[in-house]
């Protein structure tokens, strides 16, 4: 198995995406997951030029990207649903370009409790839009498991693997398939047993940990997370997928949205973390995942 993380893990710090990505490298990483975002969603032609500048960066440092995520919000209300479509197509058209297989497209939620039967409604007219542009650029797009935390009391979303298997198999197309986020999955059952309900389906990963009561992203060994729970899933399923770090919340920022620090206004100093740190953070990150894969004897170069 192949060990890769986010083009976001240096998103808090001053450094462009070429030095972003050469310091990914450095802490050990060959494999990327790209973040698709910014210049990447320009409504003009220029988008193109963001493509052939990131290609080259992975080609300079021989790295290679294995996967990507949408910018898609996630919010699929009558006013944003052009630009989710939008979004989505883009990141299909994109991963052509640069040879990348799979992508991440999330799933609606509502800001209000829905039903299955109507989310099922809605989730079921977003994807079939994408899908055949999924099968002009013959990309395969992954729709991802959320924790409870995530969305208000009584609403329907895909939180274990077995809710995931049910909606994919009701879509039913072989470029439909899974992303499972052991993050999100750290609230919702024994990671093992919603892996193996995965089975086939599972393509990609999101690995990352938390308190076990909200969506933090952090390292492994920082949360509750079970990694001996997820490699048994995995080897027991005969997952064939990289191993995808999502952990961009390492080191936190002092705004950070979900949980932003107590504030001090008088003296900042110390507010943020520096590069230095997130650079040893990120060769933490590289070895913490090389000791999984290697503990299981499936670590690959």
């Amino acid at each position: 198995m192949k060990l890769a993380t986010s083009t976001g893990d240096f998103w808090k710090h001053p450094v462009n995406a070429e030095e972003s990505i050469k310091l990914i490298r450095d802490a050990g990483f060959r494999y990327l997951d790209l973040g698709i975002g910014g210049r990447f969603c320009a409504e003009d032609e220029s988008w193109r030029d963001c493509v052939k500048e990131y290609m080259g960066y992975a080609e300079k440092l021989g790295m290679q990207y294995v996967q990507a995520h949408s910018p898609n919000a996630t919010v699929l209300t009558p006013d944003r649903w052009d630009k989710e479509v939008f979004w989505g197509k883009r990141s299909l058209e994109i991963c052509q370009l640069m040879g990348i297989p799979q992508v991440v497209i999330h799933a609606s939620y509502t800001a209000k409790p829905v039903s299955r039967e109507s989310w099922y409604a809605e989730n079921e007219k977003f994807y079939r839009e994408l899908l055949p542009v999924a099968e002009e650029t013959g990309v395969t797009i992954l729709t991802e498991n959320t924790m409870h935390a995530n969305l208000r009391e009584g609403t329907f979303y895909m939180y274990t693997g077995k809710e995931m298997v049910d909606f994919i198999e009701y879509i039913d197309h072989p470029l439909f398939q899974a992303v499972w986020d052991t993050g999100h999955g750290t609230t919702e059952g024994s990671q093992y047993d919603n892996i193996l309900a995965l089975g086939k389906h599972l393509k990609g990963l999101h690995v990352h940990d938390n308190n076990g009561k909200a969506d933090e992203h952090r390292m492994p060994y920082t949360g509750v997370l079970n990694l001996d729970q997820v490699m048994n899933g995995l080897l027991d399923i005969g997952y064939e997928g990289y191993f995808t770090f999502e952990a961009l919340n390492v080191l936190r920022a002092a705004k950070d949205g979900r949980q932003p620090r107590q504030r001090f206004e008088r003296d900042t100093r110390l507010a943020n973390p520096t590069l230095e740190m997130q650079i040893d953070m990120e060769r933490l990150l590289y070895h913490v995942g090389r000791h999984a894969l290697t503990a299981y004897d499936c670590f690959e170069e």
